[in-house]
């Protein structure tokens, strides 16, 4: 069951979207994964884990794991990882109202391998630069037809409706 035919653009639209995302995400893990000394620190949370600790220093392991969505067990496995690759280092002392707290922080290869994530960033933001202006089209359009929703009790509303049916060429 379909939301209607005058919602086919907006499908279009979102579809555009998540393919681009799909083409940046696989873009960048190459990317990365051919700058990186180990190709593995290419995936998802690791890339997450030391963007996050590059843009905010120190981090308690709780605070990396609400972060990335790991549990508290995912998140010292690959911290564990992180340590053995020498990409973080664990410290103990470094909360002034708790001296017993873990703090995880980058090394200099950590830091090294952040700016490497940051250039491999930019580089497929440039490749991609054709499918980001088709992109700002595409939001403009979602943000039209959003706002047009809003008359007819909202987005939700609209998705309850149905699943729509993917597009054909």
């Amino acid at each position: 069951m379909s939301t209607g035919t005058d919602d086919a653009p907006l499908h279009a639209a979102a579809w555009q979207l998540l393919m681009a995302t799909v083409r940046l995400g696989e873009g960048l893990g190459a990317a990365i994964a051919t700058r990186a000394d180990d190709p593995t620190m290419a995936q998802n949370a690791p890339i997450a884990v030391i963007t996050e600790l590059a843009l905010r220093g120190s981090r308690r392991p709780s605070q990396l794991a609400a972060f990335t969505g790991l549990t508290s067990g995912g998140l010292t496995k690959m911290v564990d990882r992180l340590e053995e690759s020498g990409l973080v280092v664990r410290t103990v002392g470094e909360v002034p109202s708790d001296r017993r707290a873990v703090t995880i922080r980058l090394t200099d290869q950590g830091e090294r391998l952040a700016a490497t994530v940051a250039d491999a960033v930019l580089e497929q933001l440039i490749l991609m630069r054709s499918v980001l202006a088709e992109l700002t089209t595409v939001i403009d359009l979602v943000d039209e037809k959003l706002d047009s929703w809003e008359g007819e009790g909202g987005f939700s509303r609209r998705l309850g409706r149905g699943r729509p049916a993917p597009p054909t060429r």
